[in-house]
């Protein structure tokens, strides 16, 4: 099967794969070898690529490509070498990437993994003639994608406290990168030398302030879902921000409608969000671009983060509504059972979040 986009890829198991139409010539129905693309987290169906790929420690082999060499690896003279040593060791069809940790390797132990990663190639090629598709040929890689929120980076900065020196929020402030990562870098260094923890503390604050959004800034909201798909909910514009508060508002851009409000989304509603720091649920109010209220979502989430540029949190699956003849409803609890069943929360965050909406459900019927 296949669509404008895409091929579809029987898997087996009852599985079915999408390989985009650019990576084969004839769209005809074939036999195909696919792997699964390892960036693509939080998609209902796998996506697919033919651009194979072999992980060793310290290289991977990867199919009709160039060699190339981590970008985490700066320093030139060592960058030129393995780029040279790539091109001497690449087998034909396949071009070696050199990761991180091959920077430390001697150049025996570099040839001798490209030599094991090339002997998984040729298995790989005799399987391929042998077999009847759909079938495993190689097992992949098993990995996982973890978010790390508020509390977690909370929790983060304390183990670190322990071994280092820290600063408050160290690792939301990590995770904000460029300026305010560089000028936390240097807080640390200054902390380590033995500067006064308050005086570090002010003058980083001073220094990263403007980096940070004010009343009036424009925001992407960044809705993160358990499977850990990322929902760009789109921009918002900052009403409110302080210590005790914060406002954004966004406009509906299309048609559609309003689980749980009964109500028809319309291009032009806005919706006014509210949420405080720390605080385990954001309160948005649905209008009509006439001002008329078409009802309430009240949606469990990690507390929200304001970055530089985005507010993410994470979605936590139930949502209280209130529409406005004063029905007040729980939606997807079920969903947020299931998380718990997968492993996606732990028994304790489940506990938590059962408690808040039914804390939050009594407070609004009060």
């Amino acid at each position: 099967e296949s669509d404008e986009h895409f091929l579809y890829v029987d898997l087996g198991c009852g599985v079915t794969g999408r390989l985009s139409k650019s990576e084969v010539t004839d769209g005809g129905p074939r036999q195909v070898i696919v792997q699964v693309e390892r960036k693509r987290l939080g998609v209902k169906q796998p996506v697919l690529t033919t651009k194979l790929k072999v992980f060793g420690n310290h290289a991977i082999l990867a199919k009709n490509s160039k060699t190339g060499v981590s970008l985490k690896i700066y320093d030139l003279e060592k960058r030129a070498e393995l780029y040279a040593l790539g091109k001497a060791l690449s087998p034909e069809g396949w071009g070696i990437i050199w990761r991180e940790s091959s920077k430390n390797q001697p150049r025996e132990t570099l040839e001798n993994e490209v030599a094991r990663l090339f002997e998984k190639i040729k298995t790989l090629d005799s399987k391929t003639l042998s077999a009847d598709a759909p079938t495993l040929l190689v097992e992949g890689l098993h990995f996982i994608d973890v978010e790390f929120p508020y509390l977690s980076k909370r929790r983060l900065d304390s183990f670190r406290a322990s071994v280092a020196q820290t600063l408050n929020g160290h690792h939301f402030y990590k995770s904000c990168g460029g300026k305010v990562s560089a000028a936390l870098e240097m807080a640390e260094k200054l902390l380590e030398k033995g500067q006064d923890r308050a005086e570090v503390e002010n003058l980083f604050k001073k220094q990263v302030m403007y980096e940070f959004p004010e009343a009036g800034s424009q925001m992407d909201v960044q809705h993160v879902k358990l499977s850990g798909l990322v929902l760009h909910l789109g921009e918002a514009t900052i009403e409110e921000i302080d210590s005790e508060r914060i406002r954004f508002r966004r406009a509906m851009r299309s048609n559609g409608f309003y689980d749980g409000l009964g109500a028809r989304k319309e291009a032009g509603d806005q919706a006014l969000s509210e949420t405080k720091p720390g605080e385990w649920y954001i309160k948005t109010k649905y209008f009509s671009k006439d001002g008329e209220w078409k009802g309430t979502y009240i949606n469990l989430n990690t507390p929200v983060e304001v970055y530089p540029k985005t507010l993410r949190y994470v979605d936590l699956e139930v949502d209280i509504c209130v529409r406005p003849d004063g029905t007040v409803k729980v939606l997807d609890m079920e969903k947020l059972e299931k998380a718990f069943e997968k492993g996606f929360i732990s028994k304790k965050l489940f506990e938590t979040v059962k408690e808040k909406a039914t804390q939050i459900k009594n407070s609004v019927i009060r």
